[in-house]
Formats: structure tokens, sequence, C-alpha cells
């Protein structure tokens, strides 16, 4: 039998229902939340490491092929060689025919060499690539192909097609690649071209000038969205595109499968590979003469290696990620908080008679905890539930899960487990002190008309004088933080470290004080509006400030983060921007892969629709002091007013401008022969060098008048192009590519559109994750109004008796919801704005040239607070409405 405690625990839960509500909507949200962050973060571990597995899957080696010193000369400056090349393209290409020719005899001999080990059942060749350093083993395929189709391109690694035991990927739609001219390709690839199976596409392999070769799309391979992609053609699918050699590595399949990889030991593989690097042996002598050395290594070591790293990525990405949950966990305590001690209040006289009618004090703690803990038990529950079926959801759109059966088979268990336990704990916590308030108040005490909050002040006192001293120390703290060195990693680390140590404790003790002189401040920015209704609406902020506090203070965390991200990630893309054009002012250099630009390819680049100006750039090769050995490319640089984006060194007439640090920067003249388009050296002459902080590709600058007097029909070796403003990075790449196969692209545009681009996808998936905090404590306002309604219950009526319209009843709800939003968003921009400051001021800019650029981005602020005052406002109608619906003579009835 049921005792009348449990009978009145029932009766209370289904009679308070409603005033739980906005308890449960704010626990159910952040529990939702931390279980999709969760989800996603597993999938993405569980993507990683599934690309991991599968690059070596099946195999028990792998032989790299490692380059060793030979007596060639291959001191050549990477960036140079990626700009321009002028030297004869048909002879270094059938060079490197001839190279991969003897690159293939070797693999072939190399394979039969360890196919005839004991255990060996195949060698397969493969294009991915194996790179050791140290204990860093990596074993992944590069991303050397473009598939174009209607002048749209997608950049993928294209691969063998293997055959099982090696990893056989799963096909959405279609089939494997059976011919040469068939291919396979990742949905990545079908949604940007806009291209389905059974449609054809043009690839070609990056840098090289062979025509691009039409392949048909057969299958749709799934893979995750967190992959870099694929595409799968038959062996010789992929050597007709890449004809300069594909195969990067052998790999190794063992007869027996207790010593295939991924779920064998390095221990269990070693005694193999060390077989089969005495049968490579023989293969070496020759291989060393072409600069190569085979050499097997343990194929889990790469496995081990991989997941090692991964780990470390997934493991700091989720920290950061779930900083944002629990961002909108602790605002969401706080509203739970709020609610609980608003209810407590409301049902004094109801808690006073059950202690008047003999109940202990106990079992009024009692009853008020069990009922704040069945309130965040269930929507806890809710909450983790409805995360589950999204996160289930959210892997199988992402391509991570192939069905809804392996996307639960995924889920982190564990982790959705302690997250209803524990927002059901922290919920239980929060309701114990309404709960000890409600057991401490004496039944006369409590049937007394009017809460007392004198008993409150002291609190206030030492909460004001702790926080003043925690922001006093903290300031402290930032400026001594800020003034330290930060000349090398070590005094980085301790200089942000300090800083950020004292920001997060002045952030606490600014909400702490806010906490209690918020709702003053809204009292006093009240005072603008001078219509009845205004007047009210501004006293009421000060009837009950704790509640106003802790609805105001919500807001504040949510709108501090937000604005801090974006006013940190606009300062970062202003300071980045100048660092940009101060070192490399110019967008776009244009040239061409095999040698000077055409007249056909010239016409297009100065026709270019995303360019607002272009200037041609003549070069040459030449010898430089006599070294004929390393030829050098020489510029000549004209006027490139309206191109640059800052001022570039200007090059006199009788100077060469060179490398800053160069060794012939320190010689009183420098010696330049120049060659013709055969390699004979025609006019030499003197220049009196000058070093160059803007010149970063190896070559050397003459003024455009002087490369002309000296080699009159010079081609042009580039076209500078400024691009128009906002033109993102894949339009202007995609329009180079239509110019023709062998332009290539260099430039700051480039590294700007990359930065852009990231700093933008911070702000977006930021602001997506912060705004779950700004939703929650939305939440909170119309929690705190509709509540408020429910205790003014007879001050609202014998205002509707005096005269208030219905209208100006809901007028002042909204007006009270106006200013505790309005005046809390813009503290929050407020402290946003000194917390980015700060941030920016801690971040080791020194080594960009520039001074640090704190910018307000005005339109996403000024978005945020329309959003929030906006969505505060529509929050304060519903409670508006049902104050107004009430009778005055029902209202002043209401005890």
């Amino acid at each position: 039998m049921a005792s009348p405690i449990n009978k009145l625990f029932l009766a209370n839960v289904k009679h308070h229902a409603s005033r739980y509500v906005s308890t449960a909507v704010a626990v159910t949200i952040a529990a939702t939340f931390v279980v999709l962050c969760l989800t996603l973060m597993g999938g993405i571990s569980s993507a990683y490491m599934a690309t991991i597995d599968d690059a070596t899957r099946g195999t028990s080696t792998v032989i790299a092929e490692q380059a060793v010193n030979t007596a060639t000369n291959a001191d050549t400056d990477a960036d140079a060689t990626a700009e321009v090349s002028l030297t004869d393209a048909a002879a270094a290409q059938q060079a490197q025919t001839e190279r991969a020719q003897k690159m293939a005899e070797l693999r072939a001999q190399a394979a039969s060499a360890v196919k005839s080990v004991p255990g060996v059942s195949d060698v397969v060749e493969s294009t991915a690539q194996a790179s050791v350093e140290g204990e860093t083993y990596q074993y992944n395929a590069p991303m050397n192909v473009s598939i174009g189709s209607d002048g749209r391109s997608s950049l993928r690694a294209l691969e063998y097609l293997q055959k099982a035991p090696l990893t056989q990927y799963q096909y959405k739609e279609g089939r494997a690649p059976q011919a040469a001219n068939e291919i396979a390709v990742d949905d990545g690839v079908t949604g940007s071209l806009q291209v389905k199976v059974g449609d054809s596409v043009e690839v070609s392999t990056l840098g090289v000038s062979t025509d691009a070769k039409k392949f048909t799309i057969t299958g749709i391979i799934g893979v995750s969205n967190f992959s870099n992609g694929s595409a799968l053609a038959t062996k010789e699918g992929v050597e007709s595109v890449q004809t300069s050699g594909a195969t990067n590595s052998l790999l190794v399949v063992p007869q027996n499968t207790a010593t295939r990889s991924p779920q064998a030991s390095v221990t269990s593989q070693e005694e193999l590979t060390s077989k089969v690097n005495d049968a490579l042996k023989s293969v070496n002598a020759s291989a060393k003469a072409e600069g190569v050395e085979f050499k097997a290594y343990p194929a889990q070591r790469f496995v081990e290696s991989g997941r090692q790293h991964a780990q470390t990525q997934v493991t700091a990405m989720t920290s950061m990620a779930l900083i944002f949950p629990l961002i909108a966990a602790f605002v969401a305590a706080i509203i739970v908080g709020t609610t609980f001690q608003v209810i407590a209040l409301q049902r004094r006289r109801e808690l006073a008679l059950l202690r008047a009618v003999g109940a202990q004090a106990k079992q009024v703690r009692a009853l008020v905890l069990r009922e704040t803990s069945i309130a965040g038990t269930v929507s806890a529950l809710i909450g983790t539930a409805v995360g589950t079926l999204a996160g289930a959801w959210l892997l199988t759109y992402l391509n991570v899960a192939a069905n809804y059966i392996a996307a639960f088979s995924m889920l982190p268990w564990t982790g959705i487990i302690l997250t209803w336990v524990g927002a059901s704990l922290i919920t239980i916590f929060v309701g114990l002190a309404p709960s000890r308030e409600a057991a401490k108040v004496s039944p006369l005490a409590a049937l007394a008309p009017v809460q007392s909050v004198q008993e409150t002040r002291r609190k206030h006192t030492v909460r004001v004088v702790l926080s003043i001293i925690l922001l006093v120390a903290s300031i402290a703290g930032i400026v001594y933080g800020l003034r330290l060195p930060a000349g090398n990693a070590s005094e980085i680390y301790v200089r942000f470290g300090i800083v950020v140590l004292a920001t997060f404790v002045c952030w606490i003790a600014a909400m702490m004080l806010f906490t209690v002189v918020l709702p003053y401040i809204i009292y006093f920015f009240g005072s603008v509006v001078r219509t009845p209704v205004g007047r009210l609406a501004r006293e009421n902020v000060v009837r009950n400030p704790s509640r106003t506090a802790s609805t105001g203070v919500a807001v504040i965390i949510g709108v501090v983060l937000m604005s801090t991200i974006a006013i940190g990630v606009s300062s970062v893309r202003s300071t980045l921007d100048s660092s940009l054009n101060k070192s490399r002012p110019v967008d776009i250099y244009a040239g061409s892969y095999i040698g000077t630009l055409s007249k056909d390819e010239l016409a297009k680049l100065h026709s270019f629709e995303y360019a607002s100006k272009t200037v041609d750039i003549r070069g040459v090769q030449a010898v430089v002091n006599g070294d004929t050995q390393s030829p050098v490319t020489v510029l000549g640089y004209p006027d490139l007013t309206g191109v640059q984006r800052s001022e570039l060194p200007v090059v006199a007439d009788g100077t060469i401008h060179v490398t800053k640090g160069a060794i012939m920067a320190q010689k009183a003249t420098v010696s330049v022969c120049f060659l013709d388009a055969s390699g004979q050296q025609t006019t030499c002459r003197e220049y009196k060098p000058v070093e160059d902080s803007s010149i970063r590709d190896g070559s050397v600058h003459l003024s455009a008048a002087d490369l002309k007097a000296a080699v009159p029909d010079a081609g042009v070796a580039f076209v500078a192009m400024r691009i128009k403003d906002g033109t993102p990075y894949d339009q202007v790449f995609t329009g180079l590519q239509r110019v023709g196969r062998n332009i290539s692209m260099n430039g700051g545009y480039v590294e700007r559109s990359l930065y852009m681009q990231a700093l933008n996808i911070i702000v977006l998936v930021f602001m997506a994750l912060l705004g779950v905090s700004v939703v929650i404590s939305l939440v909170g306002v119309s929690n705190t109004l509709g509540l408020s309604v429910a205790e003014r219950t007879q001050e609202n009526g014998l205002l509707r008796a005096l005269g208030l319209t219905r209208g100006q009843m809901k007028r002042l709800l909204v007006m009270e919801s106006f200013l505790t939003s309005l005046v809390s968003t813009l503290v929050g921009i407020g402290l946003g704005t000194i917390f980015a400051a700060i941030g920016m001021y801690t971040l080791p800019f020194n080594d960009l040239g520039v001074g640090i650029e704190v910018t307000l981005p005005y339109d996403q602020l000024a978005g945020l607070v329309l959003i929030i005052v906006l969505a505060s406002t529509l929050a304060a109608w519903l409670p508006g409405r049902k104050a107004a619906k009430v009778s005055p003579v029902e209202a002043l009835a209401h005890e």
C-alpha cells in the first residue's frame, strides 16, 4: 500500500508537471547535444581508424621505395619548380619515361624475388606511398589526379582496384571497374561534378602535360565523408593516366592469415619481413644505381603508428568539441536551478500546510527532491534517446555506417549511459538547495504573504567582494602574462597558459559579479523607457533580482562565447590578410608547367572572368655567376600597380633582386648569362645585387626594361592577376583549369583562400555549437516570465482592475523580456570583445611582420543582437498572452 507521501508525490507530479516543462526542455537539449557530440566524435574516430586499417588490410609486409644519395644534382628549390620551369620539356619528359620503365623492371624483379620466399602468397603493387621517419610510419595514396566534367573538377587519389584479401570497397551504386576506361568514384565526386553512373569524366595527372583520358563511371564507392575520397580503376586504367608510373610500393600477402593486418601483431610479422628484406638484397644492388632502395617493414607498424596519431588527434578534437555541450549543460543547470527555486517559492504555502498537518522537515525535503529528481531523470532519458536516434541517423548520413544497424553498433554506448546518469545527477544536485530551503521554513513563516530577501544580503556582499578580488587578481595575471616574452615554443606555451588561466578566472569573476549587479544595470538602462508599461517592466526586473540575474547570466554566457569567436576569427582574418598582403602582395601568378605561356593561354588569362586586372611578367633561364649546373629563372618585373595589394620593392634598372640571405647577395656584382631555347648562352650582363624579402621561389628579378634589353623576345612566364574580392577559391581553380591543363597557380590568393575558408568553417561550426547554449538560455527567459506570471497573478489582476488593457499586459511581459535580453546581449558582446582582444594579443603573431588588428564584425554582432532580442521577445509572447487572458476577478481571488 502506497504511503501518504508517495500518493502526494504522484499527485504533485501530475498537478505541477507543466511547471517542469522548461526544466525538461533545457535538460533534454543539453543531453541530446552531449550525445550527438560523442556520437560524431566516435564516428570520426571510427572513420579514421577504418581508413588506417584499410590501407594495409590483408598484408603482413610493406615494401617501401626509399631514395638514396646519388651523384645526381637534386638540389632544386621546390617552390621554384612549382612556379615555373623554362627548360626543355620534351627532353625532361623523355628522361622521366625512361626512368619509369627502369623502375617498373626493378619492381618486377623485387616482386619475383619476394614471391619465392616461403610463406608469401602474393606480392601486389600499390599506389600508396610508404614514409618512415623515426617511429612515425605513414602509408597513404597521394592526391594526384584531377577528375573533371563540364568545366568542374575534383582532386582525388587514383588507386588500383585490388582483390581480396586486400581492402574491398562497398558500392552504393553500380559496380567495380573492369575495363581500362572505367572508373569508380566516391559520391563527393558525383556531387561536385554533378555526374552519375554511366557518365563520362576526364582524368588527368596534376602537373603533367599529357592529354586527359576519358573514363566511364561504373560505380559509386561508399566512403566516409571524413576520408579524403578515392577513385578506383584497373592497373591499366591508372597507368593510362599516369604514364610515368603510378606504383609507389609493394604489398606482401602472407599465407598465414593470422599474420595479416590489421588484426596481427608486429611481432608475428617480423619473421616474414626479415626474410623479405633478405630476398630484396639482390635487387637493391641495381636499384641503388637509380637512386632507390627497396626496404620491407611490418605492415602492422603502419597500422599502429597511424592509430596512435589518429587517436591523439581524435582525443584533442573530442576534448575541444565537448567544451560546447558542457557549456550548454552549465547553462541548463543555471536555468534548472532557477526554475526549481522559483517553483519552491511559489509552493511555500502548500509546503507549509504539509508541515502544519504533521509532515516532518525531512519528508518535505524528500518530496521536493523526488519531484526534481524525476523531472531531471525523465528529461535526461528523453534527451539521450533523441540524441541516440539522431546520432545513428548522422552516422548513416555521413557514410560512416552503411545502415542503421551498423550505426547503432558504432554508437558510444558507455558515453551515452554516462550522459544520462550525469544529466540526472546534475538535476538532482541543483534540486538539493530548493529542497533544503523548503524544509527549513517553519509553517508560520511559510504562510507569510511576502517573502523576505534580507537573508540573502550578506551572501551578496560576500559574493561582490570575492568577485572584485578575483577580477583584480585575474586582470593582473593577464597583464603579467601578456608582458612575458614569446621568443620560442616553451615561452609561448607558458605565456599562453598564464593568460588563458587568468582569463578564465576573470570570466568566472565577472559572472559572479553580474549575478548581483545585472538586474540593477537593466534597471538603469530601462530608465530610457518613459511609458507606464515600460516603468512597470523596469520595476519588475528588480522585484526578484536573483531570478532576473540567473536568466540574464545564462544569456550572457552564450553571447560572450559566440561574440568572442566571431570577433576573434574576424581579427585573425584581418591580421592574416594584412600579413599576406605584405608577404604575398600578388593574388595569382598563373604560369605553365611546361614552359612559357602560349598566345592562346595568354588571351584566356587576360580575359579571365574572376580577375579585375592582369599584367604579363616575362622570364628566361640564365646561368648566374657561371654555375652551369643550376640554371636560374630570371623574371623581368614590370609596374604591378593595380595588381599588387601592397607595395613591392621596385626593381631599379641595373640591379638584380635576389632572395634575402642568398650567397650571391654578398658579391659586388652578379654575372647573368641568358640562355636561348636550346640551352645555349647568349647575352651576358652584370647587375648589382639587392636582397628582396618578397622573393621566396628561388628566382631572381630584373627590371622589365633590363630583361627586354638583354632578351627582346623573352616569353611570358607568368600573368600576375588581381582576383575580385569574395571570389571562392574553387571557382578560380576551376576557371584556370579551363584555360589550359598545364596552367600552374601560385600566389597569396591560394593561401588567403585556404585560410579564409578554414576560418569561415570555424565560425559556422562554433556558432552552431554555441547556439545551443543560447537556445537553452532563451528557454530560461520564457520559463522565468512564465513563472513570474503565475507568481504575480494577484498583482496582474490588480493592474487589470485599475485599467491596464490586455494589450498593455502583453507588452509589459514583452518589455521585461526585451530589457533583460538586450542588456544581457550587449554586456555579453562587450565582454566578448575584451576576451577576443586578449586572445589576439596572446596568440604568437610576432613572425607575421604586421601589427595585430582587432576588428569587429558588425554584421555578425548586429545579427546576434537581433536574433537573441527577437527570440526573447517571442518567448515572452505566450506568458504575456496567458497573463492577459486571466480576468481581474479571478486573479484577485487567487492565492
